[in-house]
């Protein structure tokens, strides 16, 4: 949370930040929001696909198959920059939970 709230201090360059690193990962329609939570929590389990698939409820197959539309969209390992990538979701999460 410590982050977030630093991330956020000025949220309109937090939200340029998430934008910048998230890309089209950012659009708001069900489909990719899904591929954004699922990213999120892969990163929170430690790059852990069984573990993130145990936490949102679907089979480690489907983690793998998010996961490869997930680099398909970006057009790179989001894998490479775990940081940039944990904190702009975080930022596109607390973004979406406020409108």
């Amino acid at each position: 949370m410590a982050l977030l709230a630093l991330l956020t201090k000025d949220p309109d360059q937090a939200r340029a930040f998430a934008e910048r690193t998230l890309g089209p990962l950012t659009a708001g329609d069900p489909p990719t929001r899904r591929l954004a939570e699922t990213l999120l929590v892969v990163l929170e389990e430690e790059g852990r696909p069984r573990r993130a698939a145990a936490r949102l409820g679907v089979h480690e197959n489907t983690v793998a198959k998010r996961l490869r539309a997930v680099k398909e969209l970006l057009g790179s390992d989001p894998a490479e920059r775990p940081a940039d990538m944990l904190a702009a979701l975080l930022i596109l999460r607390a973004t979406h939970a406020d409108g």
